[in-house]
């Protein structure tokens, strides 16, 4: 089995020096957020996928959107940890691999950044600074056969 984009992302963000120094593992996949997490963290997550095709039959690429939402406790921090994931991650190629499954990332781009901070609720600043990237990654997947 093929290791999902969003792991993908995962796994590069955890790889990574920079991003690793500021948040060190608390890097989630969605849902798996614990009930009090320590800022800062990242929650990773896929919001789509479509598939490319030629005449015959499936080309064998795909397009995820990958989603990361970066949280800190103040907005430079928020920025800083932004900046090293978007370091880390846009105009990425290559093989991502995790245990026994592997991935053939053939581009990440960086699509959107958008700043989801200072919300305030009842007249008060109840939130928590947080930035959110979206991410195209063209990766390899199989193709499908048909006897």
């Amino acid at each position: 089995m093929a290791l999902k984009p969003e792991d993908a992302v995962r796994k590069l963000l955890i790889d990574d020096s920079t991003v690793s120094a500021l948040v060190s593992t608390r890097i989630y996949p969605a849902g798996s957020v614990p009930q009090t997490p320590q800022l800062p963290y990242i929650v990773t997550s896929r919001v789509s996928r479509s598939h490319t095709h030629h005449m015959t039959a499936g080309a064998g690429l795909a397009i995820s959107r990958s989603q990361i939402d970066i949280y800190a406790k103040t907005q430079t921090k928020v920025d800083t940890l932004a900046d090293g994931c978007r370091e880390a991650l846009d105009g990425y190629r290559g093989t991502v691999t995790n245990g026994a499954q592997s991935l053939v990332v053939k581009m990440c781009h960086l699509s959107n950044d958008i700043l989801v901070s200072d919300i305030e609720w009842a007249g008060q600043n109840s939130g928590t600074p947080r930035i959110t990237q979206d991410y195209k990654i063209g990766h390899s997947e199989s193709v499908p056969t048909f006897s």
